[in-house]
């Protein structure tokens, strides 16, 4: 298993006097992830990367098969955002849940916990291959830039090239609702029109950095956007190519089972924050996951999906699938492909907290110890 092998990285970060550690080129390790097809996966090639084919279920198209493209996740949506403060306030405190090798999808808030937990390497993944796109060109000036204030002000300029690279990329493919193009005047002027980005007009974009930077009635403190020490970290670990994004749909078990391949068979440096090598590493498994809200739409009941056909109602999942009873099991299987024989912790949203403007609760839980699948 190279030099360091499987040993959890809290010892290693004990045994090197608790200096944050970096798994340098963690990215590079699982190149070609993003761009392969194993044999009986669903994913099929396309622009960039990866996709996967869906029936689109309501509104325009609706019935029509056609690539799954969807608005790019940035705020955190239907979530409880407190809940989540107080998480991160709890990892960046707690030694016991930082220094693990760390993977989650959806929205910035994952630059949240990559940093409060310090994780020397991230991979960040969704079923939406725009959101990896994005990713990539998060890291990239992540990496370029070390200020996080010119950081966060790049955001609105970022949101303005995304859209002209999904448009470049997929061209008519990629009527997401409301995407508009910044640059048209009149009934839809540069502020408000909408941007790539799951409510979030260009304008807005620039507002939410500018709002994080102030720290306002408290509300940013602790964030990767508001603290020197936080985006310091998240900057190391873009500068020396240890943060990693792919496109797969945690339902494919193909998929999943190539990428903790790729984990259990990746060799980078080990080095200090000051970029002193410390060691070299093979193996590089998931020690804190962070799930959002994807599971809750993959449990069904035989009686959800009879009631459903009963009333001639399709019973689909969120992308499009017919539902399935044994999906979240499924899902949870291959997510272990990834993880920690020894462990870890994951953050999951599958309870949501009811009525109509019911949220989902983030939940952190300890992953108990197990044999690696093979």
């Amino acid at each position: 298993m190279g030099v360091l092998g499987w040993a959890p990285l809290g010892l290693l970060v004990r045994k090197y006097y608790c200096m944050t550690l970096i798994y340098k080129h963690f990215n590079s390790a699982l190149a070609g992830a993003n761009d392969e097809i194993p044999a009986g996966s669903t994913a099929v090639p396309v622009p960039g990367g990866r996709g996967y084919e869906r029936v689109k279920q309501q509104g325009l198209g609706a019935g029509v098969a056609g690539l799954y493209l969807d608005d790019i996740h940035f705020e955190i949506n239907a979530e409880s955002w407190y809940v989540h403060q107080d998480l991160r306030e709890r990892i960046a405190t707690d030694p016991a849940l930082q220094g693990r090798v760390y993977a989650g999808c959806a929205g910035q808030v994952n630059l949240d916990y990559i940093a409060a937990s310090k994780a020397p390497a991230a991979l960040l993944y969704d079923i939406n291959p725009l959101q990896t796109l994005f990713w990539q060109a998060c890291f990239d000036r992540l990496a370029q830039t070390p200020d996080r204030v010119t950081f966060a002000r790049s955001l609105r300029p970022l949101a303005e090239e995304m859209y002209y690279k999904i448009r470049s990329l997929y061209g008519p493919h990629a009527d997401l609702p409301l995407m508009r193009d910044p640059a048209v005047e009149g009934q839809y002027n540069r502020d408000s029109a909408q941007s790539p980005f799951r409510g979030m007009s260009y304008g807005r974009m620039g507002e939410w950095a500018e709002y994080r930077l102030r720290d306002r009635f408290g509300a940013a403190v602790g964030s990767w956007a508001a603290e020197d020490e936080r985006y310091a970290h998240l900057h190391v670990l873009a500068k020396n190519d240890a943060l990693a994004a792919v496109t797969v749909d945690v339902r494919d078990h193909a998929a999943c089972r190539r990428i903790g391949e790729r984990l259990r068979t990746a060799h980078y440096d080990v080095i200090d924050d000051e970029g002193v090598v410390q060691g070299q590493r093979t193996g590089a498994a998931v020690g804190f996951l962070y799930r959002s809200n994807v599971g809750h739409y993959m449990k069904w009941s035989r009686a959800e999906i009879a009631a459903r056909q009963a009333e001639g109602i399709p019973a689909h999942d969120f992308s499009g699938l017919p539902a399935n009873v044994d999906t979240y099991r499924q899902m949870c299987r291959n997510l272990r492909y990834w993880q920690d024989p020894a462990g870890g912790h994951m953050i999951a949203s599958d309870r949501h907290s009811g009525g109509q403007w019911g949220q989902f609760v983030p939940r952190l839980r300890a992953v108990r110890p197990f044999k690696p699948l093979t």
